[in-house]
């Protein structure tokens, strides 16, 4: 049975690959001549291979997904209370030698993670703008960022995102962020 599915798979595939239906209907037809392949070794050859690939290729249409639903759960007025200024833990972190701005706050611990183009000023305060922005979205402030020392040179440009950098002593880390 399986070299006769074999035999089968090999005429579909030299008659132009049809569906497995169409192929049947030529067999059963007789408008394969001195075909040595019968309906049933197509069958068979579909059982035991699947369908051909090279029949589903351009012939299988993509169906539109569903919608996208979002729900936005609403965060509870006590929680809001307690955890709405939001103290960030603050780190740059290279991975093979491609710098990202890590970020965790310290009480409801969420993390973001960001690549940075250059290590210049602008492009870290570009991120934490982002950073800040996506907290706002629900309802909490970003009002404290715990920083080693390289991020000193930006405490007047943080503190324009009225912000207050808090910079740990020389040669420390912030370990939430470590």
């Amino acid at each position: 049975d399986v070299a006769k599915a074999d035999q089968a798979r090999t005429l579909q595939q030299r008659v132009g690959r049809p569906s497995t239906a169409d192929l049947i209907g030529y067999i059963h037809d007789k408008l394969i001549k001195n075909c040595p392949v019968t309906t049933q070794d197509v069958r068979n050859a579909e059982k035991i291979y699947g369908p051909d690939l090279g029949c589903l290729k351009g012939k299988t249409v993509r169906t539109t997904p569903p919608p996208i639903r979002v729900q936005h759960n609403e965060i509870p007025p006590s929680i809001m209370d307690h955890y709405k200024n939001v103290t960030l833990s603050v780190d740059i972190m290279k991975v093979t030698g491609i710098p990202f701005l890590m970020t965790i706050s310290r009480d409801i611990k969420f993390g973001t993670a960001g690549r940075l183009e250059t290590m210049q000023t602008h492009h870290i305060l570009k991120h934490f703008k982002k950073i800040i922005s996506t907290y706002a979205v629900r309802g909490f402030k970003v009002t404290i960022m715990l920083t080693d020392n390289q991020f000193e040179s930006m405490r007047d440009d943080i503190a324009n995102l009225h912000v207050q950098l808090h910079v740990v002593a020389r040669g420390d880390h912030v370990p939430e962020a470590e």
